[in-house]
């Protein structure tokens, strides 16, 4: 049976005073449980025909997807981003970050007006970086690089952003010296050997992952360091995943030797077995237990998501708090619960949603009255009908 959600206008007027900043807080929002049922996850295929524009009228924010916005020719935006005296590209970032541009001028310029007159940070900002500043030549620039010793493109980046680059060494040497002829690529520039991510130049797929066990890595993470570390051999690629793809490649547990698979191919203990070592932990929550899954004590025969086994119903009987999810605890009828919570608001003169949810978070509620009632009588009454 189809959903049945609110108007669109209606949905929207209750999504606006949530007070949702961006797309990642909205995510948040949906995943946290505490959406109504009759508001949608995907408002943009529900609503596609009934008015929906885009994600910042949704949330009340007024931000438009780039595509959808109507931005200022490049000279009258260039004007008032040259007004704003700000001195870097970084600089432009964070001030982007932290304030509200004029109507017309993109966030990110460089990528809206690509092919349409843009020319560089410095003419953008007018610093006249680029245009007008005296560089040290290409040689002797090249040369300066290369004593730095650096390793990878990232410690160049950093490098870059630190402020530590003598004036006369341009941070974007690729457009100040290709009118010059002389540039030629990163690697040059910065004096590193290129590392190429052809087979042939690799160790062998079974070598190469024997040297990546004696590393004792635990995770994703630690190789994305090492990888950035600039202590990784060339003949150790990069990206393993595309190199050996079928040359044995099976995931990123098996070449790090964590042993992290998926779990559809991984074998766990039994469900009693497991229940009874996650009871142990005495977690309260599963917020707690999401956090534990996080911090790398869990043994890997332990599913994360506990749903693997056909013998799960809640959190509450996985952790043996025996909490009962609210979906299927049973309520007082809606006239004898607003009786209750009319009076439970009076005694503690509890005036708005907000009051209500920390009260809620405090005190122990009666027998039938839900934490969320706004959710659990709009379901029913919806039931009903």
């Amino acid at each position: 049976m189809m959903k049945k959600f609110r108007s669109f206008e209606d949905t929207k007027i209750f999504v606006h005073s949530l007070k949702l900043k961006n797309e990642k807080e909205w995510m948040n929002y949906k995943k946290s449980g505490k959406k109504p049922e009759d508001i949608p996850s995907t408002p943009h295929i529900v609503y596609k025909n009934q008015g929906w524009i885009g994600l910042g009228d949704w949330l009340g924010t007024g931000r438009i997807a780039n595509q959808n916005r109507k931005f200022k020719k490049i000279e009258d935006a260039r004007k008032i981003s040259r007004k704003l005296r700000i001195k870097s590209r970084t600089d432009w970032y964070q001030y982007v970050k932290n304030h509200t541009l004029p109507n017309g001028v993109p966030r990110a310029p460089d990528s809206v007006y690509k092919n349409k007159g843009w020319i560089s940070w410095g003419d953008w900002l007018g610093t006249g970086y680029e245009k007008n500043k005296k560089f040290r030549n290409f040689v002797d620039a090249k040369n300066f690089v290369h004593r730095l010793g650096l390793k990878s493109q990232l410690e160049w980046n950093d490098l870059k952003q630190s402020g530590k680059l003598p004036h006369d060494i341009p941070r974007d040497p690729r457009t100040v010296y290709s009118k010059t002829g002389e540039w030629k690529n990163t690697q040059d520039w910065l004096g590193y050997k290129t590392r190429r991510i052809l087979t042939g130049q690799h160790r062998n797929f079974v070598d190469a992952k024997n040297f990546v066990h004696s590393l004792g890595f635990k995770n994703q993470s630690d190789w994305k360091k090492y990888v950035k570390s600039g202590k990784k051999p060339d003949d150790i690629p990069v990206y393993p995943q595309g190199v050996y793809k079928k040359q044995g490649w099976k995931n990123m547990g098996d070449w790090l030797g964590t042993g992290n698979i998926q779990n559809q191919q991984r074998k766990f203990r039994n469900f009693v077995d497991a229940r009874e070592y996650v009871r142990k932990l005495k977690l309260q929550s599963l917020t707690e237990w999401r956090q534990y899954c996080k911090s790398d004590n869990k043994p890997l025969d332990i599913p994360s998501d506990p749903r693997v086994y056909q013998e799960y119903t809640t959190a509450g009987d996985w952790l043996g708090t025996d909490t009962i999810a609210q979906s299927k605890l049973k309520w007082l009828s809606y006239p004898d619960a607003k009786k209750i919570i009319k009076e439970i608001a009076q005694k503690n003169n509890l005036k708005t949603k907000e009051d209500w949810k920390l009260f809620t978070k405090n005190h122990k509620l009666p027998e039938g009255i839900p934490k969320h009632p706004w959710a659990v009588y709009a379901k029913i009454k919806r039931k009903q009908k």
